[in-house]
């Protein structure tokens, strides 16, 4: 499955999106990019302190997760965690 990928664009730089853990090597090559500021992906696999790329932010899907398997463990419905 290839990772959605969303660019943010401002008229000098682009921040971007990926739903699932680039590559380590691709993560480095877009961080390496002048007008790239940020990779940012969540942790949905592990990665190492040494592929860390230098403009990767990983975010923890942590609470989410342990929200949508409270709720149903509780019988709660786990689309209303997606609704605004």
């Amino acid at each position: 499955m290839t990772p959605s990928v969303f660019i943010n664009l401002s008229p000098y730089s682009a921040r971007v999106r990926a739903d699932h853990l680039l590559s380590c090597l691709a993560a480095k090559r877009l961080s390496e990019q002048p007008d790239i500021l940020e990779v940012v992906c969540t942790n949905t696999a592990p990665i190492k302190p040494e592929q860390m790329a230098p403009k990767l932010t990983v975010l923890s899907i942590a609470r989410p997760m342990a929200e949508a398997i409270q709720r149903i463990h509780d019988g709660q419905s786990v689309s209303a965690l997606f609704q605004s």
